[in-house]
C-alpha cells in the first residue's frame, strides 16, 4: 500500500497508512530520529512528501543543515517511489551548505515529478574571507543545474521565496541555468516567483520555451520578481501566439504597465484560443477586454473555432454562457450555421 507522510502544521508530524491496518504513528517535535527510522523502514512505499510550518518555526530548527531536518531530507534519496515532494512555510536558506543538502535530497531521482519550495526565507550570512558579502554567486544556481539535468521525469518545479536577506541583491540564478528547464518536455508546471529575475531572464525564458519542439509546458508563474515591462512584452511576445498551449501565466509585480505591453496583449488574446488564466499588469482601459477574451477561452473558444465541431458540444457552450449576452452572441457569430439546427433549444 502506498503511503502519504504529511508533515502538519501541528505539533506533531503525521505519518499515516503505513500498512493495511491504516494504522497511524505520531511523532512530537524533538522526536525527529523515530520519524528518520519509521521513514526508512517505509522508504518503498512513500510517494509524496510533505513538511510544512510545524518543521521551520523559530522556535525548531529551520534550516537544512540544522539536525533534524537534515535527517529526514537525506532519507528522500532512498525513497524509490517519490514523485512529489512539499517544503513549504518558512524554511531558512542561509548559506551555499543549505542548497547542497537540500539538491543532493532531489538529485538523481529516477521517480520524481514535482518539487515544491514554498514561502522559503533567503538569510544568506556567508562572506569570504576577506570580509565582504559576496552576494555575487547565484545562491540557488546549483539546485537548478541538477534538477533540470537529472531529473527526467520532472513535470512540475516550483520555487516562491518569500523574504531575502536585505544585503542579497542579486538573483538567485543565472538566466543559463534556466536553459535545460526551458528544453524540457516533461515540464508542465514552472514557478519562479521573487527570486530576482531580471529581464535578461524573462527574455531568455521566452526565446528558449518558444523554440523547444515538443515542450508540454502549460503553467508559467513569474510574479514578484525585478523585471521591468521589457521583459513582461518579451514573454507575451513569444508565449501567447496563436499556436502558443500556454493555459496559464502569472508575472505581477509593482510596476506601472507600460501601454505597448498592454496592447500586444490584447492583440494576442483575439487570437490566442489557450489561454484561460492570466494575472499581469495592464492599463486600467484594456482589463475588461482582457477579461473578455479569458473568458470567452474557459467558456470554450478553442471547441467553437473547430468547424467540425459537433452540434452537442455547441449546445453545451450556449447553455453554459446563456447568461452573459456577450459571450451567447460571440459564439452565435462565430458559429452561424448552427442558429438553424432544427429543435434548438436553450434553457
Amino acid at each position: 500500500r502506498y503511503m502519504t507522510l504529511d508533515l502538519k502544521m501541528t505539533t506533531t508530524i503525521e505519518i499515516g497508512a503505513l500498512d493495511n491496518k491504516k494504522k497511524d504513528t505520531f511523532v512530537r517535535r524533538g522526536e525527529e530520529d523515530a520519524t528518520v527510522s519509521n521513514l526508512k523502514r517505509n522508504k518503498c512505499s512513500i510517494r509524496t512528501f510533505r513538511m510544512t510550518m510545524a518543521l521551520f518555526s523559530c522556535d525548531g530548527y529551520s534550516s537544512p543543515t540544522r539536525k533534524g531536518l537534515r535527517s529526514l531530507l537525506a532519507c528522500i534519496p532512498d525513497m524509490n517511489q517519490l514523485e512529489d515532494v512539499e517544503l513549504g512555510g518558512g524554511m531558512l536558506i542561509e548559506n551555499n551548505h543549505d542548497v547542497d543538502i537540500l539538491t543532493a535530497a532531489f538529485r538523481d531521482h529516477g521517480s520524481l515529478r514535482k518539487i515544491t519550495l514554498d514561502d522559503f526565507i533567503v538569510y544568506a550570512t556567508e562572506f569570504p574571507k576577506n570580509g565582504a558579502h559576496d552576494n555575487s554567486s547565484p545562491l540557488l544556481e546549483p539546485l537548478f543545474l541538477e534538477t533540470s539535468s537529472s531529473l527526467l521525469l520532472l513535470e512540475s518545479l516550483n520555487l516562491k521565496c518569500y523574504a531575502c536577506h536585505k544585503r542579497w541583491t542579486q538573483s538567485f540564478v543565472s538566466p543559463t541555468a534556466l536553459i535545460p528547464l526551458c528544453q524540457s518536455t516533461s515540464l508542465q508546471t514552472l514557478t519562479l516567483s521573487n527570486l530576482g529575475l531580471t529581464d535578461d531572464h524573462f527574455m531568455l525564458l521566452a526565446d528558449q520555451i518558444a523554440q523547444t519542439k515538443g515542450s508540454v509546458l502549460t503553467e508559467l508563474v513569474l510574479n514578484d520578481n525585478r523585471n521591468s515591462d521589457k521583459g513582461i512584452y518579451a514573454i507575451v511576445n513569444a508565449l501567447l501566439s496563436k499556436d502558443s498551449i500556454i493555459e496559464k501565466l502569472e508575472m505581477l509585480n509593482n510596476r506601472r504597465p507600460n501601454k505597448c505591453t498592454s496592447e500586444l496583449l490584447l492583440d494576442r488574446l483575439e487570437t490566442n484560443y489557450t489561454i484561460k488564466h492570466l494575472k499581469i499588469n495592464s492599463q486600467h482601459q484594456y482589463r475588461n477586454k482582457i477579461e473578455f477574451y479569458l473568458l470567452l477561452n474557459r467558456m470554450g473558444r478553442k471547441t467553437m473555432s473547430d468547424p467540425k465541431v459537433k452540434q452537442d458540444d455547441f449546445l453545451a457552450i450556449l447553455e453554459n454562457s446563456k447568461d452573459n449576452p456577450s459571450l451567447f452572441m460571440y459564439f452565435l457569430r462565430e458559429n452561424p450555421s448552427f442558429i438553424f439546427v432544427k429543435n434548438l433549444k436553450i434553457r
